[in-house]
């Protein structure tokens, strides 16, 4: 009797095919990362920290989470989420299609690729003000 051994290898290709579109986010985390960045910049008035106000805005001096305060704050939080969950995403994807390689260089490669959409994603949700001042840290109150 004959074995049909065509679907185990389509559901591995569309398997792989899969991981390998996933894979694609890290591309698309990126380029969504600096397009917003190089607009925002060109549009943002500013920002205050500290009570100074730090205008215009320049992209080659200032952080570009300074693009998360002022008028382009909520738009750039926005891109700095989005951005971390498309790489990480992306780099699920990319570790998943790529199965080969020795485990001793995949997991520590894993794990440091995967703390940057994390770090990203939380500059999202901290703006410059968020972080207390050495008085706050050492006050008991």
């Amino acid at each position: 009797m004959p074995t049909d051994n065509t679907a185990p290898a389509a559901t591995v290709t569309s398997r792989t095919a899969l991981w390998d579109r996933l894979a694609l986010g890290t591309v698309a985390g990126a380029v969504l990362f600096t397009v917003a960045w190089i607009v925002l910049s060109f549009i943002s008035d500013g920002y205050t920290i500290g009570g100074d106000h730090i205008a215009p805005y320049s992209n080659l001096t200032q952080p570009i989470s300074g693009l998360g305060m002022g008028d382009t704050a909520p738009y750039m939080n926005t891109v700095f989420l989005l951005s971390g969950l498309l790489l990480g995403v992306g780099f699920l994807g990319f570790f998943r299609a790529f199965e080969g390689g020795r485990t001793i260089r995949r997991v520590p490669a894993s794990i440091g690729l995967g703390l940057v959409p994390i770090g990203l994603a939380l500059i999202g949700l901290f703006d410059l003000e968020a972080s207390p001042t050495q008085a706050e840290r050492c006050s008991p109150y």
